[in-house]
């Protein structure tokens, strides 16, 4: 009978339970893409590339606002009518779901809730400018933190995972993540340091709405806590 015969399904056993035991973020995860799927994701990447550069742009030469608006909604355009061809992706492969949100809210506050304690404390003893106007930050800038948090993870780095790039994707996310904030220095150190963490939590559990919570937190706190910037005053005069 030969040890085989014992041996074989005691393997087979152990490489079910590793899969059981896998965690449910795809950095240990390596898989087979077709020629659509490798198609997409570079399309997906230079799509938000565009953005970006356009943004930047439109930050530098604010006197050509009118081109810039109309190259971004040229950019958008395109990527509508790409995706209707291709077919218009689910939310949950952009990180917009619910079956996960309870363990990926667990793990975003085990790692940003000490960060984001320390910061409450601060603003506590420094004080914090334009209460009104800040609290209506907390509650808004969420959503902006969403739409960031879609674009660069749910896209962008869901881009680059289906490329197989690893923790190489995560680097060229935050590349993207921390150009896009030029020229201010602030915003690309402070991006440069968190993006990484946000993007490392969300390949462990794909969910961007406990991020975008957190980057609206961390958004808001940065310009009335840290830089003393009423970005609120600019919509309501």
């Amino acid at each position: 009978m030969g040890w085989t015969r014992l041996v074989k399904p005691l393997a087979s056993d152990h490489a079910r339970m590793a899969r059981l035991r896998r965690p449910e973020g795809w950095l240990e995860h390596k898989e087979s893409m077709s020629t659509a799927d490798s198609q997409r994701s570079v399309w997906d990447i230079g799509f938000v590339v565009g953005l970006c550069v356009i943004y930047v742009l439109s930050r530098l030469l604010p006197s050509l606002g009118a081109v810039w608006a109309l190259a971004g909604v040229g950019v958008l355009v395109g990527f509508v009518i790409v995706e209707r061809r291709r077919g218009v992706r689910r939310f949950e492969e952009v990180g917009i779901r619910t079956d996960n949100l309870r363990a990926a809210s667990a793990l975003a506050l085990r790692v940003l809730g000490p960060l984001l304690a320390a910061s409450v404390i601060f603003a506590l003893l420094r004080g914090v400018s334009q209460p009104a106007h800040f609290a209506v930050a907390l509650f808004a800038y969420p959503v902006w933190g969403f739409v960031q948090q879609v674009i660069f993870q749910g896209i962008v780095l869901e881009a680059f995972r289906r490329l197989n790039w690893g923790y190489w994707g995560i680097l060229a996310t935050n590349g993207l993540f921390v150009a896009v904030h030029y020229p201010s220095r602030f915003l690309m150190i402070f991006t440069a340091v968190g993006g990484p963490v946000f993007s490392w939590i969300y390949l462990k559990r794909p969910n961007v709405l406990p991020l975008a919570v957190f980057h609206g937190i961390f958004g808001a706190m940065l310009y009335y806590v840290f830089r003393d910037k009423d970005v609120v005053a600019g919509f309501v005069g």
